[in-house]
């Protein structure tokens, strides 16, 4: 099995031990009545 990464095609064999994780992105600023907090 090939992996598509951000340099290209990688076989599966070449990666070795990985850490797959996530990013999250979350929009709270309706949460903040002041917008002085995002200066």
């Amino acid at each position: 099995m090939s992996i598509m990464t951000v340099s290209g095609i990688v076989d599966e064999s070449d990666l070795g031990v990985i850490a797959p994780h996530e990013h999250v992105f979350i929009d709270i600023r309706n949460q903040y009545h002041s917008h002085s907090f995002f200066l």
